[in-house]
């Protein structure tokens, strides 16, 4: 019974604006769950079951997306959207794509999920 009472009183935190969140206090929360909202900004496309979504780029040179469970063709470019799930950041190196030289980059990523 208690328990039950705990979680009718548990507060949701407040989305955290994902497209103004810097690298910095991006990493102080990687692998924590986390509430973000966003306003897609990027195409939108599926992968592995999955849809990823992009978030406005801040100038910082770090790429800010959110990967949703499940086939979300409804979330498209314009939308506001909250997503709950893992935080990570991710260090990419310098890497060559074919022949074109990929400087390293930071992405923040947030991956919908229990």
């Amino acid at each position: 019974m208690l328990a039950l009472v705990l979680l009718t009183f548990r507060a949701d935190p407040l989305p955290i604006a994902f497209d103004a969140l810097d690298v910095g206090r991006a990493r102080t929360l990687h692998g924590q769950r986390v509430a973000v909202s966003l306003l897609v900004a990027k195409p939108s496309y599926t992968w592995a079951g999955r849809t990823v979504i992009g978030a406005a780029d801040a100038g910082d040179s770090a790429e800010r997306n959110a990967t949703l469970r499940g086939h979300r063709y409804g979330v498209t470019e314009g939308n506001r959207v909250t997503v709950r799930g893992t935080l990570r950041v991710i260090d990419h190196p310098a890497a060559f794509v074919g022949n074109e030289f990929v400087p390293q980059w930071v992405e923040i990523r947030v991956v919908e999920g229990p």
